[in-house]
C-alpha cells in the first residue's frame, strides 16, 4: 500500500523495535558492562527477602519482596559469567584461581561468622564444634547446631568446581548439549533430595542449573557471540521458567 513497510509476522521484528532488541542495541556485552549494578540490585532484593516483617504497603511489592531469594540466582549467574571471563582472559592454575577468590570472600565471612558463632555459644544455642564447622565451610553439609549461613559454603564450592567446568565447556561444539545435560542432572538431584526429605541441601543443588547458565553466558561474552533472535527466545524461555519457579 503506497510503498508502506509491512511489519513481519512477529511484532519484535518490526522497525525500530527490531533494531533495539536484536540489532546493535542488544548485546551480551551489556551484561558485563552493568554487572556490578545488577549484582547490587540482586543483593538488595535478598536483603529485602530477609526483612520478613517489612511491609512495603502494596501487595505486589510485598510479593516481590517475598520472592527475594531469586536475587541469589541473579548473583550466581553473574558470578559464574565473570569467572569464565577471568579464566578465559588470563592463564591461571586452579590453585591460584581459588586462592584469589578466597581472599576476596573469606575475610568478610570470618568477620561476621566468628562473632555470630561466639554469640551462639554464649547463649547456649551452639556447640563448640560449630566454630570448626563454620570455619571450614562444612557447616552447610553437616548442619550442626549454630550453623552459619549456607551461601559462602555454596559459592566457594561453585568456585572450586569452576576451573574443571571451564575446561569441560571450553570447546564450543556440543556445549549446549553438555550444559543441558548438567542442568538435567542438577534438577534430577533436586527431585531425589525432595523425595528423601533433604530440603536443607536444596539451596545449593537448585542453583546448579543457574550456575551452568551463568557459565554459558560467560562463554558467549568471551567469544563475542552476537545476540540473535534464537538467543532471545532461549533466554526468554529460561526467564519465564525462573519466574514460575519463584512463584
Amino acid at each position: 500500500m503506497g510503498g508502506a513497510a509491512v511489519c513481519p509476522t512477529f511484532p519484535w521484528e518490526c522497525g525500530a523495535f527490531s533494531i533495539m532488541i536484536w540489532g546493535d542495541g542488544m548485546k551480551y556485552a551489556y551484561l558485563s558492562r552493568f554487572r556490578s549494578e545488577l549484582m547490587g540490585v540482586a543483593m538488595l532484593w535478598v536483603m529485602l527477602f530477609h526483612a520478613e516483617n517489612l511491609d512495603l504497603g502494596w501487595g505486589p511489592l510485598n510479593t516481590l519482596r517475598s520472592a527475594g531469594f531469586g536475587g541469589v540466582d541473579i548473583f550466581i549467574v553473574l558470578s559464574a559469567m565473570g569467572l569464565v571471563m577471568s579464566l578465559g582472559r588470563r592463564e591461571q592454575d586452579d590453585h591460584s584461581f581459588l586462592v584469589r577468590r578466597a581472599r576476596r570472600i573469606l575475610p568478610a565471612y570470618f568477620l561476621v561468622m566468628v562473632p555470630y558463632t561466639l554469640f551462639c555459644l554464649a547463649r547456649g544455642t551452639a556447640w563448640l564444634s560449630a566454630l570448626v564447622w563454620n570455619a571450614t565451610l562444612l557447616n552447610y553439609w553437616v548442619r550442626p547446631k549454630g550453623s552459619f549461613n549456607w551461601y559462602v559454603s555454596g559459592i566457594m564450592l561453585f568456585y572450586a568446581l569452576t576451573p574443571a567446568c571451564f575446561r569441560w565447556l571450553r570447546e564450543p561444539r556440543g556445549r549446549l548439549v553438555r550444559v543441558a545435560g548438567g542442568m538435567g542432572v542438577g534438577l534430577l538431584v533436586c527431585r531425589i533430595l525432595i523425595r528423601d526429605g533433604y530440603w536443607n541441601h536444596m539451596d545449593f543443588f537448585y542453583r546448579v542449573p543457574v550456575f551452568l547458565l551463568g557459565l554459558l553466558l560467560g562463554f558467549f561474552l568471551l567469544e563475542e557471540r552476537p545476540f540473535s533472535r534464537r538467543d532471545g527466545l532461549f533466554w526468554l524461555g529460561w526467564a519465564l521458567r525462573w519466574v514460575l519457579g519463584l512463584t
